[in-house]
């Protein structure tokens, strides 16, 4: 299990990376799944373990949101709904709509049902989180990365990782963030790439001190795109798309 001083050491290294001075940069290919070309939303459906965010801090980031469009909008994609803003405990499966897709995903939600009940039985009291920095991840979106404001909320998070492994387990370690844009897929040149640079600098020079979240906003949602994310009834048998 991830320490929080491994966490930030790992996480840090990325996350506090700032943009070099007079570079270009591509999207990364596996964006134009999700995104068109021309910044719209393309189907591509899944299912998920988030935490929810109260209004205030769906409110607080929607200013950075809007920060980041103002700047930089020729990068962008079309923009998420500050109220699908959220922070991902686990993924679990995703790609184009299928019927083995879909009964992959009733699997997870039978499973994680289970696993998530067992989590409101522990009492936990709410977990706080400390904004890191905005940054560009893997030149795919612009995210707030995270990381638990005490060892305490770290070994929660990490226990409840561990514990959804069991039901998918993932090849790659938990970063905690929330997505608040994505770039539209293509190439961007040096002009683009700065303002970006000085828009960032901005908002992490006044970034939010902290988030606290807490089991009862943890929850199994399904998505049909990156902006349309819904929950789903105990034992549903709802369609993707319906």
């Amino acid at each position: 299990m991830e320490t929080l001083e491994k966490y930030k050491k790992r996480i840090y290294s990325f996350m506090k990376e700032e943009i070099s001075e007079g570079c270009t940069f591509h999207t990364h290919s596996e964006l134009s799944r999700k995104i068109s070309d021309t910044g719209s939303f393309l189907t591509f459906v899944g299912d998920t373990v988030v935490f929810l965010l109260d209004d205030g801090t769906q409110g607080s980031l929607e200013k950075y949101q809007n920060q980041l469009y103002e700047e930089c909008q020729d990068m962008l994609a079309d923009r998420i709904d500050s109220k699908t803003f959220h922070i991902t405990l686990h993924d679990l499966s995703n790609g184009n709509p299928s019927e083995e897709l879909w009964q992959i995903s009733r699997k997870n939600h039978i499973y994680t049902t289970r696993i998530l009940e067992e989590f409101r039985q522990m009492n936990v009291d709410s977990i706080r989180l400390k904004p890191v920095a905005v940054f560009n991840m893997m030149n795919t979106s612009i995210v707030l990365g995270l990381e638990p404001a005490n060892d305490w909320s770290c070994r929660i998070i990490m226990e409840m990782y561990d514990r959804l492994q069991q039901v998918v387990e993932l090849n790659y370690p938990l970063t905690l963030h929330v997505t608040l844009a994505y770039f539209k897929p293509g190439d961007y040149g040096v002009e683009s790439v700065q303002k970006l640079k000085r828009v960032l600098g901005k908002i992490n020079s006044a970034l939010i001190p902290e988030i606290e979240v807490n089991i009862e906003q943890l929850l199994y949602q399904r998505f049909d795109d990156m902006n349309s994310y819904y929950n789903v009834e105990p034992m549903g048998t709802e369609l993707f798309g319906s």
